[in-house]
């Protein structure tokens, strides 16, 4: 026959995202696009930086030493300065 021909799609004729095909002078494909709720996507992000609450208290503890570390530094210079002339 000389008409179209058709070839049913299965999961033998699936490639998932990343894979690398080899060995093929050419091939048909289909793009199908099935959201962002696929294992394989959800699987490529990256994942969240988890921290304790003990380490977030900590951190912003050691933000505000720093900063007042920073403030008593300055503070001591202008001071200093200001008392040798």
């Amino acid at each position: 026959p000389d008409g179209p021909q058709t070839e049913p799609l299965n999961a033998n004729n699936l490639l998932l995202r990343g894979t690398q095909l080899r060995n093929t002078a050419w091939l048909f494909g289909m793009v199908v696009y099935t959201g962002p709720h696929t294992r394989m996507v959800m699987n490529s992000r990256t994942t969240p930086y988890k921290l304790a609450n003990l380490e977030r208290v900590v951190n912003k503890a050691m933000l505000v030493v720093l900063g007042a570390q920073a403030v008593l530094s300055l503070l001591s210079a202008v001071i200093c300065s200001s008392t040798k002339s």
